[in-house]
């Protein structure tokens, strides 16, 4: 019986001081989903790396979508499987926060290529509603 294990990156997040990244894990009993924080630290010159265990992408995904304005930084690998559920959290995220479209110009086109989707607003009493379109 073949007892290996298959890792694939999911899902990868980008920034100037590291990255995030969640890898899935494919064993003989289950997969396991690898939640990976770098960051560097420049003020004590500190790699700090942080390492986690869950046992669904929601779950290791929601850890890093409680914390961070994601949306913001360079979205590098999606995995297909997980696409729709990070722009639905994208959405939520995006209506959460009230973000206006110049506050993420920079970042909606990446977004867009990496999950396959057109992001679209409309001003509604000086709200932004954010919605997307599967491609």
């Amino acid at each position: 019986m073949n007892k290996s294990i298959n890792t694939e990156t999911v899902f990868e997040i980008l920034a100037e001081g590291g990255g995030i990244s969640i890898q899935r894990e494919r064993g003989p009993i289950g997969d396991v989903f690898i939640y990976h924080h770098n960051e560097y630290d420049p003020v004590d010159d500190i790699f700090i790396i942080k390492r986690d265990e869950y046992s669904s992408f929601e779950v290791a995904f929601n850890r890093l979508n409680d914390h961070y304005s994601w949306y913001r930084l360079h979205l590098n690998i999606v995995h297909p499987e997980f696409r729709e559920y990070i722009a639905d959290r994208l959405i939520d995220a995006l209506n959460k926060y009230s973000v206006t479209d110049d506050q993420i110009e920079l970042s909606i086109k990446k977004l867009e290529k990496a999950l396959n989707i057109s992001i679209k607003y409309e001003i509604n009493d000086k709200r932004w509603d954010w919605e997307y379109f599967l491609h």
